[in-house]
């Protein structure tokens, strides 16, 4: 579900918000009736608050309480979180060489 966006909407009713059970059956059927299955949801909901235990984490924690049983819900049974506060993840490089029957290359391993 790459195209779906779980960020908050302002000035949304509750069950009109992303992850609530209305709009993820919504998204659901849309997609099957297109002819695809949703086997994952890869968006996620803002989380910061909870990673790095700010006030505001028990709101966040909710809508990503409701997102996991609304996926339940539906039979969708894989959500690709993410718990790495602020930065997401970080590569030191992102060109590797091509390797053949190793890994890491011998060219980007630590001496």
């Amino acid at each position: 579900m790459a195209a779906f966006d779980l960020r908050p909407k302002r000035g949304v009713a509750a069950d009109g918000q992303p992850w609530s059970l209305p709009s993820l059956t919504r998204i659901k059927r849309a997609y099957e009736a297109a002819g695809f299955r949703v086997e994952a949801i890869e968006s996620r909901p803002p989380m910061e608050k909870i990673k790095l235990g700010l006030p505001g984490r028990d709101e966040e924690l909710a809508v990503v309480s409701e997102l996991v049983a609304n996926m339940g819900a539906l039979g969708i049974p894989v959500w690709c979180y993410e718990w790495m506060p602020v930065l997401n993840w970080v590569r030191t490089r992102h060109r590797f060489p091509p390797a053949v029957g190793r890994w890491p290359p011998a060219s980007t391993s630590p001496r």
